[in-house]
């Protein structure tokens, strides 16, 4: 069951949350995209509802193509 996003949440809060909701993604398979998007935020001043919203569509994909769909 997806876990609702917080109206004021952290890229890493975002991060904990999304790895509860989708348990079964192999967080490895992730880690070069994740972490690129973390370091635009942190590193590069990217804003986090953008960065969030990036790795929402990031872990969905990754459901998806587990799921085979």
């Amino acid at each position: 069951m997806a876990i609702p996003r917080p109206e004021k949440e952290s890229v890493v809060g975002a991060m904990k949350r999304l790895r509860k909701t989708y348990p079964m993604i192999d967080p490895d398979r992730l880690l070069d995209e994740a972490s690129g998007l973390m370091s635009a935020h942190l590193l590069g001043g990217r804003p986090a509802a953008d960065v969030i919203d990036d790795l929402e569509a990031l872990f969905e994909r990754h459901f998806r193509e587990l799921a085979g769909r």
